[in-house]
């Protein structure tokens, strides 16, 4: 299998190869459906029948399809990942795997912020550690991490979730600044979007439902939707990516008026708020 390696420890080849996290649904899968027909897939998920039915699913592609079974937070799986690859450099690393984790700032569990870091933010780290420096010494290929509007959005109620996401922005750009001259290193910032992700939230409440609702509010989009967009941004080396529409223009007032986007968002907090508990 392998056509890209080490040789007396130096890296001389790129194989096409697509390391995905978070591959078993949602905009993992949808990357992975994106890419397979250009590469080999390696896919990554806790949920291992969901990664059994993606396995299925993307087989028509054809090319390889491989699947590792882990917590992407576990060091033990990029260890799996990498000994899978038999030493060939992925051309993408594609970060998706990802845990909502809904609460207060200072009300929440320290055990629920600590599970949002480690499962949305140093599981990306972990990922970098394992490949990136080989891709960046290949000189080629493609590092996308799926980071959420509510990293820039501080909505109320989603403090470890937005934390965790607004550590993902921080840390690509710095990767970007260190290897992005020779890998391009790409941020995704959608806001809502269908997936099954709220759907396994940790520590939802009433309160906690409200912020989602307003998450969800004017948005029929799809990861499918999303994903062809995301693969174009990695592709132009752009290094953020907000999809056009509320998101984007969400961001540009965010960058001229920061205090005052931060005021619309909580006014429209409360006012979600009283209707749906009204």
């Amino acid at each position: 299998m392998n056509n890209a390696g080490h040789k007396n420890g130096a890296v001389v080849a790129a194989a096409s190869w697509a390391v995905v996290s978070g591959g078993a649904s949602g905009l993992g899968l949808a990357i992975a459906k994106e890419l397979r027909h250009d590469c080999n897939l390696l896919l990554i998920d806790a949920d291992a029948s969901g990664l059994a039915n993606s396995q299925r699913h993307l087989a028509e592609g054809g090319h390889r399809i491989e699947v590792i079974a882990g917590d992407v937070s576990h060091a033990g799986t990029w260890v799996r990942t990498r000994s899978c690859l038999e030493g060939a450099v992925p051309q993408w690393l594609v970060q998706c795997a990802g845990i909502a984790v809904l609460g207060s700032t200072i009300e929440t569990p320290i055990d629920h912020w600590r599970k949002a870091l480690e499962v949305n933010f140093l599981g990306l780290v972990l990922g970098c550690q394992t490949f990136a420096a080989d891709m960046a010494r290949l000189g080629k290929g493609h590092i996308i991490h799926i980071a959420s509007l509510a990293a820039i959005a501080g909505l109320p109620t989603l403090g470890p979730y937005a934390a965790s996401k607004a550590a993902v922005v921080a840390m690509t750009e710095t990767l970007h600044n260190e290897i992005g001259d020779r890998v391009t290193v790409t941020v995704a910032c959608p806001g809502y979007f269908r997936s099954h992700l709220a759907d396994r939230m940790l520590a939802p409440t009433e309160i906690e439902r409200g912020g989602l609702d307003l998450m969800k509010l004017g948005s029929s989009r799809s990861a499918d939707d999303l994903a062809p967009a995301i693969i174009r941004a990695a592709r132009r080396g752009d290094l953020y990516f907000f999809p056009p529409g509320q998101d984007r223009a969400f961001w540009r007032l965010k960058r001229l008026m920061p205090v005052r986007t931060l005021k619309l968002v909580r006014n429209k907090f409360r006012s979600t708020l009283r209707q749906s508990q009204g």
